[in-house]
Formats: structure tokens, C-alpha cells, sequence
């Protein structure tokens, strides 16, 4: 009996447990991370200053000019967070963290209302806490994370008004749909992607006309007044004036743009090489660095499971649950987003937005492997499965990531003492057969200054090197 109550109170407070989870182990990222002097104002011509430098200017009265193309919801949310902070970064980094940790607990109960049983639904939910790129992603000024939460919310609510048949779920919807779309133009066809569903008898029979108009009713109301004031400001009716255009030159190249031939060789010969890297095990860094972070902060390494194990188990849940709708919607929404990034450049923050809804198909996937009774045979499919798409899409990290990123790694723990770790991470490079560029004499000499004269000619010999700066000393 006390057993059978610990477990219905697990699953009554689970909520709050993944959220506080999820936000502790943000935190602790943040606070191993700052201890090294990571996460500190970003650097010029980084986005991230982009977005903080406009947001302080609107707090100013100053609005963005027709030369900005970033997110306009994103720069009014790092806004109200300047405003509410007084501009401290660190509490503004932390806020964008209590904020993102709800998306666990979107990720539970979405599946806990696709008939996902407790169990499965928490390990989706506690999945997503273990894979380190999101976690790292909703520490910096970048809008995936965000964006994330509001796919995966409006999904959410539009599924809730499936069930409920509240009209105020629909509305709901649409306002998160018009975030995301605010958020990043590619959204457009996703927030509509949904009305594709109505093919379906059983959904048009709950689905009202009504209910529709409600749910775009939500979507007009955020997206036309930005419209009409680009209208009126700059005489262009668009979300980001002139966007479409400048995102096309900076992947595709400005004289392949001017020219509509060259233009959809360049997107049809890259989309393979993108798909490949949408499925890989590889984190493809843009302002942040995955693998940097992860050999100085201690708890990424604990934070590892990997993207291309997600996406099979989320494919797997398209097939042992192929009968039901749900997957169908789920599956279809998280390729609608993938369809509309394979023709740009595959940086891992573009795959985190997807990454809820995945995780959402692994709740079914595991709810499906939990409940069948061809046990054996489902079981050694999905086992062989699972494998073999993970070996076929895994890449090693230290095959792709440059030299240099790996030598800032060790410059960084010298500076910060940690001789040890450093010391691997040049014998790492040295396996690897990566250029040194002298990395390993500037190790040496900091232990030297030291004082750790004997660690230091140990090391001067590992390494063989004449140190002229040694030999003065």
C-alpha cells in the first residue's frame, strides 16, 4: 500500500520535479561554466550581442532599422528581461533558464495526453535533461530554446483542444504559433501544417470550422501588427524586411541568389549533405561550442545522450505505432520543421527546436515497446534497429572539430590551472595528429612558474621539445 501511494505521488508531483531538475542542472552548468570565465558578455559580431544590443535600444526608445534581421519576439523578450534585471547578464541567463525548463514538463504531459503511460512519459520527459545541447543552448542568448517551447506548446494545445473541445485551447495555439513565427519566419507553413489533419474523418468530426478560425485568429494576432508596421515604416509587408533574401545570400552565396537556376542547384545539391548532418551524432557548432564547453564543465559529460538516438527512437515510434493518429501528428509536425531547414547550413541549435517533439515520439516509441505482445520479435526489430541506425549516423567529434577550438580548450585550463585535464587534451591531440602550435611548451611553462619543477621536466621530456624559455629560466 505505501508502495502503491510513493508512486501515485511521484507521478502527481512529477511536474515539478523535471522542472526544478531541469533547472538545477542548468544552473550548475552555468555556475561551472562562469567559474572558468565562460558565459561572459558575447563577443562582437555574435549574434547573441546582436540580439542584447537591439533589446537595450528598445528600452531606449530606439526600434530596430531595416539592416536588422534577427528575431523581433526574441529581442522583445531579452528586452523585458534587461528591464526587470536592470541589464545583469548572469540574472537575465538564469531567467532564460526558468523559463526553458518548462519544456520537460510540456514534454510529459503532451505525452501523458497521447495515452503515454507514466513511466514512458517520464523518461522522455528526463531525456531531454540529459541531452546537453539543449541545456547548453537555453544558457546563451540564442532563441532555440525558446522557439522550442513554444512548438512544442502550441503542438501541445492544439491537441488539448482536440480532446477538450475548448475553444480557448485553440486561441491559445495560435498565439504560441504566431511566437514561434515571430520567432523565426520558417515557421509559417509549420503553424499551418496542422490543417492537414482535417483530411482525416475523425479528426474533422471534433475539429469545427470555428475552432479552426480561432486558432488563425491567434496567429493574426501577433504576426499583422508587426506586418502593418513594416508596412508603414519601411514599405515592406513582411515579418523581417528583406529577410528572405539576405538568408539565402548569406548560405547560398549573393551572385547565386541572383539568379533562380543557380539558386535551386545550389538548395537541391545541398540538402543531402544536409539531411546527413540533421541525422549525425555530430553537434555542428555556431556560437556555441558543444564539445568545447564539455571539456571544461564537468556535468556536460554526465549530460550525453545523443541526437541520432532520439531521432531513432522517434523514427521507431512512426513504426510500432503507425495505426494511430497521434504519431502521425506528432511525426508529421517535427518533419514539417525539418523540411524547412535542410536548405541552409545544419548548426545543432537549428535541430533543438525539433528535439521536444522527438522526445515525444520516444515517450510513444517506449509506450508501444512496454505494451506489445509479440514481445520477442518487436523487441530484437526495434534492438537492431535502433543500433544500426546509431552506428550509421554516428560520427566521432575529434574527426570534424578544428585545431584550433581544441587548443583554446587547453590555453583556457592552463589559465585556469587545471594542468591535468590540459595535459590529457594535448594527448589527445598529439593521437590525433593534430598540430600542437606550441600548446604543449605553454603548458610546461606555466607548471614551471609554478613551481612544479619535476611535473614540468616530466612533461618536458614527454614531449621532447627544446623550450629555449625553459632552459633561461
Amino acid at each position: 500500500m505505501d508502495v502503491q501511494m510513493k508512486k501515485q505521488d511521484v507521478n502527481r508531483y512529477f511536474p515539478l520535479f523535471i522542472y526544478v531538475f531541469c533547472f538545477i542542472i542548468s544552473v550548475v552548468v552555468l555556475w561551472q561554466g562562469r567559474s572558468f570565465g565562460l558565459f561572459p558578455m558575447p563577443s562582437p559580431g555574435m549574434d547573441q550581442l546582436n540580439f542584447l544590443d537591439h533589446a537595450q535600444n528598445m528600452l531606449k526608445g530606439i526600434l530596430p532599422d531595416y539592416s536588422y534581421k534577427l528575431s523581433f519576439s526574441y529581442t522583445v523578450f531579452l528586452a523585458f528581461l534587461s528591464l526587470i534585471t536592470g541589464g545583469e547578464i548572469l540574472i537575465m541567463r538564469i531567467l532564460q533558464i526558468a523559463l526553458c525548463s518548462l519544456i520537460p514538463v510540456v514534454i510529459y504531459k503532451l505525452c501523458r495526453l497521447l495515452r503515454c503511460s507514466f513511466i514512458a512519459s517520464q523518461i522522455a520527459a528526463l531525456l531531454y535533461c540529459f541531452y546537453g545541447t539543449s541545456i547548453l543552448v537555453s544558457i546563451g542568448f540564442l532563441r532555440a530554446a525558446p522557439l522550442a517551447l513554444c512548438f512544442i506548446g502550441f503542438v501541445y494545445l492544439l491537441v488539448k483542444g482536440f480532446y477538450s473541445k475548448k475553444y480557448h485551447h485553440y486561441l491559445c495555439a495560435g498565439l504560441l504559433a504566431g511566437l514561434a513565427i515571430l520567432g523565426r519566419e520558417n515557421f509559417i507553413p509549420i503553424a499551418l501544417a496542422p490543417l492537414i489533419m482535417l483530411f482525416f474523418p475523425v479528426v474533422r468530426k471534433h475539429v469545427s470550422g470555428q475552432k479552426i478560425a480561432i486558432y488563425l485568429v491567434g496567429i493574426f494576432i501577433l504576426i499583422a501588427p508587426l506586418i502593418m508596421y513594416n508596412y508603414i515604416r519601411f514599405d515592406a509587408p513582411e515579418l523581417i524586411p528583406g529577410n528572405f533574401t539576405h538568408i539565402f545570400k548569406f548560405y547560398h552565396g549573393e551572385k547565386t541568389v541572383e539568379s533562380s537556376g543557380k539558386l535551386a542547384n545550389s538548395i537541391i545539391n545541398r540538402v543531402p549533405s544536409q539531411v546527413k548532418m540533421f541525422a549525425s551524432s555530430y553537434e555542428a557548432p555556431n556560437s556555441l561550442a558543444l564539445y568545447a564547453h564539455r571539456e571544461i564543465i564537468s556535468l556536460l559529460n554526465v549530460l550525453r545522450v545523443p541526437f541520432n538516438l532520439i531521432l531513432a527512437m522517434a523514427i521507431l515510434a512512426l513504426f510500432l505505432d503507425f495505426k494511430h493518429l497521434r504519431s502521425l501528428f506528432i511525426g508529421g509536425m517535427a518533419t514539417g520543421y525539418f523540411l524547412t531547414i535542410i536548405y541552409f547550413s545544419m548548426f545543432y541549435r537549428f535541430r533543438v527546436v525539433d528535439v521536444p517533439l522527438l522526445l515525444v515520439l520516444c515517450g510513444i516509441a517506449i509506450r508501444s515497446l512496454m505494451q506489445t505482445k509479440s514481445r520477442k520479435l518487436i523487441y530484437s526489430f526495434s534492438a537492431i534497429f535502433v543500433i544500426l541506425f546509431f552506428f550509421m549516423t554516428y560520427t566521432h567529434p575529434n574527426k570534424i572539430r578544428t585545431g584550433s577550438e581544441r587548443r583554446s580548450v587547453i590555453g583556457l585550463l592552463i589559465s585556469n590551472k587545471d594542468y591535468y585535464r590540459a595535459e590529457k587534451l594535448i594527448d589527445g591531440l598529439i593521437e590525433d595528429e593534430v598540430p600542437l602550435n606550441n600548446i604543449e611548451k605553454h603548458l610546461v611553462k606555466e607548471i614551471y612558474n609554478e613551481g612544479y619543477k619535476e611535473d614540468a621536466k616530466r612533461l618536458f621530456t614527454k614531449y621532447n621539445e627544446n623550450i629555449p624559455s625553459i632552459k633561461q629560466q
